[in-house]
Parts: structure tokens; C-alpha cells; sequence
């Protein structure tokens, strides 16, 4: 490391360009960062629950949809009723459109005592009163339009639209909605009508926007806020320039990786710019902060810098040793943007520490950064005072956080489990707003899709097997979440009512399979493919629900499997998916990594402390500080009631990788200082003189660096980056006031 170190020092130019050059290939890939405007990243593709989903849409298609719904009085009239028509057409002309629904183009099944026959029901638009009113009481008698396609009161229409299945092309969802929303503001203006649009497809575009606009604000704010706090701390426009284009090379090089890799932005991998300037940052203001007191000491920039580089180059490699496995602990996820977020990052603090031990030493040659004699390190007097208080107060220090870790520890267990997309929008959001008025005046917008099947062809022509699907629905529509059942019992049933003269006695299950086969050779319209196969074997139940919260949710799909275990019989393979399940099982997989990243990753973590401070007790004590800092996390998450969901499942896995990072700093320096013979007091203030400002330094830059996230407008980015500043405080709480206080207390 000394030649290394001596050939960048005596050749700064060179070794700059060849820093540069390995970091090129990262900048080229650069401009071609993808985001993504779906959530199905998340999903496992092995997971046995995915593989049988993707099955299931091969044969009933895409559940994805959307609903545009608008509300009047006089819905039932000619102005309106050809709103409807004129929007349901010009929608399905979309290319992006798989189908639409709605009172414009669903079946009206009708009939007489002889026969019934098949039609638009919106075919053509009523030119009487008289007329329309009788339309509106059909539309309102049909159980398969109300609360579906209109409202109990019939004053709230749905337009239900179905986008085909675009996986290939990232843009396909907001290119649809672009197209959606131009004609919606056409008819609008027309008809000054307040049109409410939500649904999976527009929350899914909604969330890569709202990214997307994050990281337009995150990055140059974070810039802003940084530097303004370097240069607050340094006062020295050489050191803030220094800082910023080691910072922003580390920082390239890393997203670099992402197109790279093949791998996108998302609300998990969007998180990536913050922590990795963050993490720069840290070996950046180490560097400098050394740097400065040797410079202060030498008074020549080569051997100051000479000097820093041989004290710093080991700690901070381990403590990017430390952080890396604090991030490679999360491949052990199921989730593919976890796994991808773990690789990236663990590639970035790579890039990282080689940049900052390269590129940052030949700028501060190539610049000739020089200080005065009388300036002062940044904090100094603040380091004098945190040695008296722990001095004098050791014992409370160390009372007060044992106290609190107890607590956590009995609060842990309070901690509520959640993913729910829709609570990821503030409630003032637009979308928020559409699904609620959707919700309040028809069925909710989630679905929860059962799967009945038989490996007999033409099961479900039989009466009898007709009957358990018509109990199924009806075990279904008991719950009191579920808001709507669709099945293709509705449409035997409907059928054999318009067979009957319309005679309302008759909307029931035929008796024999003959009359059913007769009726399925009648009906003449695709409607029915949605929810029976070819075979007559395997059907589709849709059950819609405003539950959005993966724990009610939960809830809910483990009651319906033991209520259909109890009246399905062995016959009949059941089953529940769809993208509900999809949502349960991600939280399942959140819960199961989060315990094995934080578990993995203290242990091995824990193995490097002993390891490096070749010290069995002062390897068992650098752990209470690094603990200390996850269960305040925990206590503050019970407290004010923030779920462990998508964003904030990270957190400990990063914390456990970035608070290792001082305490290793600190414990480092103490361990040299008594090797070179001094007692543990004056090895304690010494360590804190010498670490402590970077410690205070990077600690302030970090809290606001996260705390940046919280001008999000993605409710999940905003929880992690309050919480991520509360750990980064309570972390160098641990590192400047528990550690000493032990280390005086244990007397290692």
C-alpha cells in the first residue's frame, strides 16, 4: 500500500486519468437508466403461487384494469347515456386495450317462454322518457351490472377498462393513460363532467412518476443541502469542490451499474443515489478531516496526505468491508428489487472506497489544498465537552440506553407488518381521492380472484357442480369486506331468467345439463370466456374488495380458504390468486428477509469486529452500539405506528452496514492508542478528539442527506428517511457517549 500510495502521490495526473478511465465504462451506460411503471418486479419468479397466476391469465386473461367512473343525476339520459357509448368506443380503439366494459357494450341477455337472445345493452340509445326509464330499471335489476357497472342509486356509471399485457415495453403504461386522460379533458370541457379515473394500472404508472420526480428533486437537493453543510463546517471552497466531484463520480459510477446490470429504477433501487452519496461521503470527510490535522502537523500536501492515506485506508476499508455485508445480507431476499438493490449497492461501495483512495488524493494534490496554521478542526470544543460528559456521566449514559433497548425489546413484537400501495399516496393526491369516490359508490377496486377446476371436460355443465360454484359465491359474498361476487354462475343464472319471460323466480341453476348446454349453445358472445375455459372445467370467481392493506388482506384470503375447505369438495381443486395473493405473499417475503438480512448480516458483521480488534471484549462490546441504533429504530416505528412494509424492510439491513462505520473508526483508534501505551482514559479522549469530529461531520451530512427523502411524495420513501436520520443520530449518540462510557465502565 505504501508504493501504491507514494506512485499516486508522485503522479497525480496519471493516476487521475486512469481512475477515469476504469470509471468509464459506468458513465457510458449512464444515460440509459430505465425506470419501471409496474410493480410486478417484486414478484418471485419460481414462487409455485407466480407460476400458477401466469397460468391462470393464459386462460382468462389479465386481471389488470382500470375504472372511469363519473357521477349525475340524470345519468339515465340522452346527453349522458351517449357520453358513455362515445368514450366506451373510442377507448377500445386504443391499441394498448385488451377490452372495455361498460352499460355501452356489456350482454343484455333477454328472452321469452321460448328463447332468449343476446345484445348490447346500450345498442341503441332510448329516444323517450318513457324508454330510458325502463332502461335505467333494467340496468339497476341486472345483478351483474350494479355495483360493477353503476351504482345502487344509478347515478354512477364505470367504464372498466382492460390494458393488454405489455411486458417489454416500459412505456406502455403511461403512453395509454396520455391517450385516457387527452380525451377524458376532450369531453370534459364538452360535458363539464368530473371524470375519476384509478385502478392498479394507473397506480402502478403513478408510482414510477412519483419516483421519477423524486430523483429529480432527491439528487440536486441533496447536492445542495450537502455542500452548503460542508462548507458550513470546513469554510473552504477548495475542500467543498473536492468533495463534490469525488462524491459525484462515486455516485455515477454506481447508477452506471444499473443499465449495466440490466436492472431498473424502482422504489427499492431509487433509494440507491441518497445512501451511496452518503456512504462517499463518509470516507471523503474521513479522509479530509485526517488530512487537515496532518497538514496542520507536516505543512506539505504530499506527506500530509502521504500520512492520511496510511492511517485511513485500513479502517475504511473495513468499514466498507462491513457496510457490503451489511448489503449482501439482502440477497438472501425473495424479492428481485431487493437482490438487485443488494448487488448495486455492494457494487457501489466497491467503486466507491477505490475512487475516494484514488481520485480524491490526486485532486487534493492537483488543487494543492493548504489550511492555515490557526484554522480550527470543525467541532473541537464539542469534542472537549462530550469527554467531561462522559467522564462525569458514564454510568447514567449507559443506564439510560439499556433502558431503552429493554424497551424496544418488549415492544418489538407491536411492530404492524403492511404493504398497502394505496397508503403509499398522500390522501390529497388525485389518485387517492378517484378511489375513494369509486369505492364509496361501487365495489372496490381490488379483486381477489378463485379458481375452481376439475380434470373432467364439461364439469361445470352439471347442475350439481353448478350449485357448489353458486355456494362458493354466496360463502363469499358474506364477508363483509367483499363489496361484489362476478361469476359464470351470474350468467346461466341470467340466462335461464330470460328464458323464462324474464320471470325473476327463475334466476336459478337449471336442473339437468341438457338445459344448460342448450343455453351455452344459444348465448352467442365472448363476455363468458373471462370466467370458464373451453373445456367447461376450470372456472374463474372474481371477488372485489376496498381492502388494500396486505394484513387485512391476509386476513381475509386465510377466512375464505377455510370457509371453501369446509364446503368444496375433493372433486374440485380450489385455489386463490390473483394480485392480491401477489401482495400477501410479497409481505411474507419482506418479514421472512428482513429477519435473515438482519441475522446474516449482524453475525458476519459481528465475526469482521472480532476479527479486526483481535480483542474477544472489545469485540463483545462493539456490538451494543451497533445494536443500539436498530431497536431505537424498531421502538420509534411502534411508537409512531410505521409499518415495516417495502421501504422501511431495508432499513436495518442498512443501518446494521452504515452505523458500523464510526463505531469501527472510533474502536480502531481507541485499540491504537493504548498500544502505544496509553491508559483507557486518556486512549478514550484521544480517540474522540482524533475521530470524533469526521464522526459528528459525516453524521450531520448523512442525517440530511436522508432526511432529503422527506420532501417525497411517496409516503414509504419519506418513513425511510425519517427513519434512516433517526438511526444516523442515535447511531453517533451510541459511538460518542455509549462506547467510551463502556470502555471506561468495562475497562478493556
Amino acid at each position: 500500500m505504501k508504493k501504491i500510495f507514494q506512485n499516486i502521490l508522485k503522479h497525480p495526473y496519471l493516476a487521475l486519468a486512469l481512475c477515469l478511465l476504469i470509471s468509464l465504462p459506468f458513465l457510458i451506460y449512464l444515460p440509459k437508466i430505465q425506470t419501471v411503471d409496474n410493480v410486478d418486479y417484486f414478484t418471485p419468479k419460481d414462487d409455485p403461487d407466480v407460476i400458477f397466476y401466469e397460468k391462470f391469465k393464459k386462460i382468462f386473461g389479465n386481471d389488470e384494469f382500470f375504472i372511469i367512473s363519473f357521477k349525475q343525476k340524470n345519468l339515465f339520459s340522452t346527453t349522458y347515456l351517449s357520453l358513455i357509448k362515445e368514450l366506451t368506443e373510442n377507448i377500445e380503439n386504443f391499441p394498448e386495450v385488451r377490452e372495455v366494459l361498460s352499460l355501452s357494450n356489456v350482454d343484455d341477455i333477454r328472452g321469452d317462454e321460448n328463447a332468449f337472445y343476446v345484445k348490447k345493452f346500450l345498442d341503441t340509445i332510448p329516444s323517450t322518457k318513457e324508454k330510458i326509464e325502463m332502461l335505467k330499471q333494467r340496468a339497476l335489476s341486472n345483478k351483474m351490472y350494479v355495483e360493477n357497472l353503476i351504482s345502487k342509486d344509478g347515478s354512477t356509471c364505470a367504464i372498466i377498462v382492460f390494458p393488454k399485457e405489455e411486458k417489454h415495453n416500459k412505456e406502455f403504461r403511461k403512453i395509454l393513460f396520455d391517450r385516457v386522460f387527452n380525451l377524458l379533458d376532450n369531453y370534459k370541457r364538452q360535458y363539464h363532467v368530473k371524470f375519476h379515473v384509478a385502478g392498479m394500472s394507473l397506480t402502478n404508472l403513478r408510482l414510477s412518476q412519483f419516483m421519477k420526480k423524486d430523483m429529480r428533486i432527491f439528487i440536486p437537493i441533496s447536492y445542495i443541502v450537502i455542500l452548503f453543510t460542508i462548507y458550513i463546517l470546513f469554510r473552504n471552497v477548495t475542500i467543498l469542490l473536492i468533495v463534490f466531484l469525488n462524491v459525484s463520480l462515486c455516485l455515477d459510477t454506481t447508477l452506471g451499474l444499473l443499465p449495466m446490470l440490466g436492472y431498473t429504477l424502482n422504489n427499492i433501487t431509487s433509494i440507491i443515489p441518497p445512501l451511496i452519496m452518503s456512504i462517499c461521503i463518509a470516507d471523503s470527510i474521513h479522509i479530509m478531516s485526517q488530512y487537515l490535522a496532518n497538514y496542520k502537523e507536516i505543512g506539505d500536501i504530499n506527506d500530509a496526505m502521504y500520512k492520511t492515506l496510511l492511517e485511513e485506508y485500513k479502517p475504511c476499508f473495513l468499514t466498507s468491508l462491513t457496510t457490503f455485508v451489511g448489503f449482501l445480507s439482502l440477497l438472501w431476499s425473495e424479492l428481485p428489487p431487493i437482490k438487485q438493490f443488494a448487488v448495486v449497492a455492494c457494487g457501489g461501495i466497491v467503486l466507491g472506497y477505490f475512487i475516494s483512495f484514488v481520485f480524491l488524493p490526486c485532486l487534493v494534490v492537483i488543487f494543492k489544498l493548504k489550511i492555515t496554521k490557526t484554522q480550527q478542526v470543525p467541532f473541537a470544543s464539542l469534542i472537549k465537552t462530550i469527554n467531561k460528559t462522559v467522564s462525569n456521566y458514564s454510568r447514567y449514559i449507559i443506564t439510560v440506553s439499556i433502558i431503552l433497548m429493554a424497551l424496544s425489546c418488549v415492544l418489538i413484537k407491536n411492530i404492524n407488518v403492511e404493504t398497502n400501495l394505496i397508503n403509499f399516496f398522500k390522501k390529497n393526491t388525485q389518485l387517492r381521492k378517484s378511489m375513494d369516490f369509486i369505492e364509496k359508490n361501487l365495489a372496490g377496486l381490488e379483486t381477489i380472484q378463485i379458481s375452481l377446476s376439475s380434470t373432467k371436460r364439461d364439469f361445470f355443465l352439471y347442475p350439481e357442480n353448478l350449485h357448489i360454484m353458486d355456494k362458493v359465491c354466496k360463502t363469499l359474498s358474506l364477508n363483509k369486506e367483499i363489496d361484489k361476487v362476478n361469476s359464470f354462475v351470474d350468467f346461466i343464472k341470467q340466462m335461464n331468467k330470460a328464458f323464462h319471460n324474464e320471470d325473476n323466480h327463475f334466476y336459478t341453476i337449471p336442473k339437468n345439463k341438457a338445459t344448460v348446454a342448450q343455453y351455452l349453445l344459444l348465448y352467442d358472445s365472448d363476455d363468458i370466456n373471462d370466467y370458464i375455459n373451453e373445456e367447461y372445467n376450470h372456472v374463474r370467481i372474481v371477488a372485489r374488495t376496498s381492502i388494500h392493506g396486505s394484513r387485512e388482506l391476509k386476513k381475509l384470503i386465510d377466512n375464505i380458504n377455510k370457509q371453501l375447505k369446509l364446503i368444496v369438495p375433493s372433486s374440485i381443486d380450489f385455489r386463490i390468486t390473483g394480485e392480491s395473493k401477489k401482495v400477501v405473499d410479497i409481505v411474507n417475503y419482506i418479514v421472512n428477509g428482513q429477519i435473515e438480512s438482519i441475522v446474516t448480516a449482524f453475525l458476519v458483521i459481528s465475526i469482521f469486529m472480532f476479527l479486526m480488534l483481535r480483542s474477544f471484549s472489545l469485540g463483545i462490546l462493539s456490538l451494543i452500539p451497533n445494536i443500539f441504533p436498530l431497536l431505537f429504530n424498531f421502538l420509534i416505528m411502534v411508537i409512531c405506528s410505521i409499518p415495516l412494509n417495502t421501504a422501511t424492510s431495508l432499513i436495518s439491513a442498512i443501518a446494521i452496514g452504515i452505523v458500523v462505520d464510526d463505531t469501527i473508526h472510533y474502536l480502531y483508534q481507541y485499540k491504537e492508542e493504548r498500544i502505544i501505551g496509553r491508559d483507557i482514559n486518556g486512549a478514550i479522549e484521544t480517540a474522540l478528539i482524533k475521530k470524533g469530529p469526521a464522526m459528528i461531520i459525516t453524521s450531520i451530512i448523512l442525517t440530511a442527506g436522508f432526511g432529503i427523502l422527506c420532501l417525497s411524495s411517496f409516503i414509504p420513501t419519506i418513513q425511510f428517511g425519517v427513519l434512516t436520520s433517526i438511526v444516523m443520530v442515535s447511531a453517533l449518540f451510541a459511538d460518542l457517549f455509549l462506547s467510551p462510557s463502556l470502555l471506561k465502565k468495562v475497562k478493556i
